[in-house]
């Protein structure tokens, strides 16, 4: 390799580093090497809690080792901790269905946030268990003390745009439990999806009886069940909804899944006290085969390499070169946090560890490796300290690589990355992101897609910022922002099937990527394009947007008016209901 460093990959699909090297300067294809071995196949998507996400941790710690860091943890430069899994199968799971002096067991599936339970009660059949905008299926039938027998998807099946998210199974059992239901139990056949823990909200792990059963096992004893799932696909109502079937015992054996985490922590020159302290932030991991959380094929590698191999690729350059160039009068210590694609887990143990000697300032990198001219660079966290944090962000930038591109500003500091736990414990944050992307959650985040010139961008521009605190006295006070971002500015599920290309414009919602499974996908609309208004209403502004969707209706065709380049046009589509 032209950058001087000699590697070896083993069978077992670990990188092994041969030798340490100087650091006279930050360089573009040490960024190269480090991001394209973190999204090499070797690493199976680095999936927390797997071997896979500790080999990437291992070789992170022993890259910091050879540059000639110091450890962070007492000695290790390993910090393990637990990841909790939910539940998994402990026994035997069954489902006994008595009907007048019949009796049978069938063998089931304990939904993956369930718990260890064995009750009885009524067997309740409330067809698709479907609740929606316009009635709930268990709306007058006796759910209360009943287990729910519940038939897959919608009128129309799993492709039916109207119900895509009121026909999962988060969504039913949500429903049922709310409706006073104590046991749930969904048919599924040979094809049904093999459900994950991480795929249930927070709120809906740990706290109810839930199972699949293979609806071709139920025929025999209820012969009218196959004809009545036809007819609730046809759109047909079913004589026998709100049926009590028999009585039901459902008896659930699981367990509590723990898979350990392993932040990465590192110093690259001796701490002097009374120097202010900041710590460089990134997280390690990323989705794996795409189990939980994926935007794109679900048993493929999700590589991530912008998710966020980019930013673990600026902490490992930048502590190789902190370590050969100290920052004169700061305290600097470098945090790859595990278990941020769960929950940001990493990051608040490794907080709640040090809640006694929290750092001074906190700086996150996260998605950072694909930066586009037109967008130029996201930063959130300005308002968290007083006036001249942002104002030391400003010279910052403009004395890096990147002084000539836009820095856009977001409002307030929390955001669905590291930095919000160090926010939400009282310290200035700033968090650098490049944009969203149609590849980001998918098979297609490889390094190929990566702009590495603005990668090494990036790289400088964080380096200005550590010498710009350097430099403050006294440090930044904190304070809480006046304003938070809406939820959405952050998500890439909008409803319209569009990746914004900003998020603090007020003059339209540039369109950043489109999503190809979207109905906007097929209306005209093309990356580049800004939709100033739709329907009757003016979008100008991610809340104007935010609001027009909380009314939307899914069943509507609206008009878009955009603007392109000088041109005023106008192209239809319906909204989007799917991730």
């Amino acid at each position: 390799m032209t950058f001087g460093r000699a590697v070896q990959l083993l069978t077992v699909g670990v990188f092994v580093f041969t030798c340490a090297r100087p650091q006279p300067e930050l360089r573009e294809d040490d960024l190269a090497y480090y991001t394209r071995m973190l999204s090499s196949p070797a690493f199976n998507g680095r999936e927390s809690g797997t071997l896979d996400a500790y080999r990437a941790a291992r070789t992170i710690a022993r890259e910091h080792k050879r540059n000639q860091l110091q450890p962070l943890y007492s000695g290790s430069f390993m910090d393990r901790f637990s990841i909790e899994l939910g539940s998994e199968a402990d026994g035997e799971n069954l489902l006994t269905v008595t009907l007048d002096s019949e009796q049978k067991t069938f063998p089931i599936t304990p939904v993956p946030s369930a718990v260890r339970s064995e009750l009885t009660g009524e067997l309740l059949y409330a067809s698709f268990c479907l609740r929606s905008a316009t009635g709930s299926e268990l709306h007058g039938l006796p759910v209360r003390g009943r287990v729910l027998l519940c038939s897959r998807y919608a009128p129309g099946g799993k492709e039916n745009q109207k119900f895509q998210r009121e026909m999962s199974f988060q969504a039913k059992l949500q429903a049922a439990r709310e409706a006073g239901a104590t046991g749930l139990i969904f048919l599924r056949g040979a094809d049904g999806p093999v459900m994950k823990t991480e795929d249930f909200e927070a709120d809906l792990r740990g706290n109810f009886p839930a199972a699949f059963v293979n609806g071709s096992e139920l025929y025999d004893l209820l012969p009218w069940l196959r004809t009545a799932e036809q007819d609730l696909l046809a759109g047909k109502p079913v004589k026998e909804h709100g049926r009590i079937v028999g009585s039901a015992t459902l008896k659930t054996a699981v367990k509590e899944k723990k898979r350990p985490g392993f932040n990465v922590g590192a110093v690259p020159y001796p701490h002097e006290h009374g120097r202010p302290r900041v710590l460089v932030g990134a997280h390690l991991d990323h989705i794996g085969r795409g189990d939980f959380s994926s935007m794109g094929k679900r048993g493929r590698i999700h590589p991530g390499a912008d998710d966020n191999a980019s930013g673990t690729a600026v902490l490992l350059e930048l502590g190789a070169y902190l370590q050969k160039n100290p920052v004169a009068g700061l305290n600097v210590e470098i945090v790859h946090f595990d278990g941020e694609e769960r929950g940001l887990l990493g990051a608040e143990i490794h907080a709640t560890r040090n809640e006694k000697n929290l750092p001074d300032y906190m700086i996150n990198l996260d998605m950072v490796g694909r930066l586009r001219k037109e967008r130029g660079l996201h930063l959130q966290g300005a308002d968290s300290g007083d006036e001249r944090w942002r104002d030391l962000l400003l010279e910052a930038h403009s004395r890096s690589s990147l002084g000539q591109l836009k820095l856009d500003f977001m409002p307030g500091g929390r955001g669905p990355s590291d930095h919000s736990v160090f926010y939400m414990r009282n310290v200035p944050v700033a968090f650098l992101f490049t944009g969203e992307h149609s590849e980001y959650h998918t098979e297609r985040d490889t390094f190929d897609t990566l702009n590495l010139e603005g990668l090494l961008g990036v790289t400088e521009f964080t380096l200005e910022i550590l010498h710009g605190i350097a430099s403050l006295s006294p440090p930044v006070n904190f304070r809480r922002a006046p304003e938070e971002p809406l939820r959405a500015a952050f998500s890439w599920k909008l409803r319209l099937g569009i990746m914004p290309g900003n998020y603090t414009g007020n003059d339209g919602i540039l369109v950043g990527a489109i999503r190809k499974e979207a109905p906007i996908a097929n209306s005209g609309l093309k990356e580049g394009d800004v939709i100033q208004k739709i329907g009757s209403e003016s979008i100008l502004t991610m809340r104007d947007l935010m609001r027009f969707l909380d009314q939307a209706s899914a069943e509507k065709e609206y008009e878009f008016t955009i603007r392109r380049k000088e041109e005023v046009l106008t192209v239809r589509s319906r909204l989007w209901s799917g991730r």
